[in-house]
């Protein structure tokens, strides 16, 4: 006997095209050679399969991605391979102000896709976030729970409405949105099932780049802080400087002056330190060849007369210090 076997692209009697594994056996009975195939639906396996990739791409974007922005706009392109992503939004929700922010947003029906936070109260989105449960609406459903007082109208009305609570484990933190103005149909009780798998990761995903976005933006704090500390601390050693300098000039003995112009180089020397610094881009570490050749450039034209024969020759190695 002979074996084949291929995926193809078959049609049900209602015109739905679905995605099948075709196998086929050769054989012989008695004199006869016959062909037996078998045509199986595997809509459910790769459907799964790309769920996998999308999951796993968002992993991905979790680590590569610059900015939250970026992640948003990765994790809306990965469900545009699963389900209608045309209006898509995710909204995030302060504890403290009570009020929610939109990180991304692209709607068809909003010129403007940048809102600035607000409290949304009885909306769908703070519905879903309350009760922590996924919802799929069509327009009648969503009347019903208005009469009811769930919710309430606010913007513009869709035919069908998609939202799923974002979960970490000690919290819900939003709530992504997919809705279609133009088909009820866009969305079914197996897409909502679908997002709601989705959603654990995006919102781990989210969670997780707010979280690197919140450290960075402390480091960056604590950067400024320390290179403005190095700044004046610098600047204050340089006044200290001038002033035994126009002190000094005052001075007739020798002895003394040079008592002055010691302390004012010292002075000068720590000052340095703290310039090398401030202009760091590495505040645990001085480059201190850097340092010794500013050193001996300001030392040398005070010690050293204009008719002075003395040159400054310096070995050093590319060290840096603590």
């Amino acid at each position: 006997t002979d074996s084949y076997a291929c995926e193809v692209e078959c049609v049900k009697k209602n015109g739905e095209i679905f995605p099948a594994q075709l196998s086929s056996t050769l054989f012989e009975l008695g004199e006869d050679r016959l062909i037996q195939g078998v045509v199986k639906d595997i809509t459910e396996e790769k459907l799964s399969e790309k769920i996998q990739s999308v999951l796993f791409n968002i992993a991905e974007a979790t680590s590569s991605s610059e900015s939250l922005q970026e992640l948003l706009e990765i994790i809306h392109q990965e469900l545009g391979t699963l389900m209608d992503a045309t209006n898509f939004y995710v909204a995030l929700f302060d504890n403290e102000t009570g009020l929610y922010s939109f990180p991304y947003c692209i709607d068809e029906q909003e010129e403007d896709e940048s809102f600035s936070p607000q409290e949304l109260k009885k909306s769908l989105t703070d519905y879903v976030r309350k009760t922590g449960k996924p919802l799929l609406v069509d327009e009648m459903q969503h009347q019903k729970l208005m009469e009811k007082g769930e919710v309430d109208l606010i913007g513009e009305p869709s035919q069908v409405w998609m939202g799923v609570p974002l979960k970490i484990p000690q919290d819900v933190i939003g709530v992504v949105v997919l809705q279609s103005y133009r088909d009820p149909s866009a969305y079914s009780e197996y897409d909502l099932k679908l997002l709601t798998v989705i959603s654990d990761q995006i919102a781990a995903a989210i969670y997780r780049k707010q979280s690197q976005d919140q450290i960075k933006a402390s480091l960056n704090e604590k950067e400024v802080l320390l290179k403005e500390v190095h700044h004046r601390v610098k600047n204050n050693m340089q006044i200290i400087s001038s002033l035994l300098r126009l002190q000094s000039g005052e001075i007739k003995n020798p002895k003394v002056q040079n008592i002055y112009n010691v302390s004012r180089n010292r002075i000068k020397s720590m000052a340095l330190i703290h310039e090398s610094l401030y202009r760091s881009e590495d505040f645990s570490r001085i480059d201190f060849s850097e340092y010794i050749d500013k050193l001996s450039t300001h030392l040398h034209p005070i010690f050293c007369t204009k008719d002075s024969q003395i040159k400054v020759v310096q070995d050093v190695q590319n060290v840096s210090l603590d």
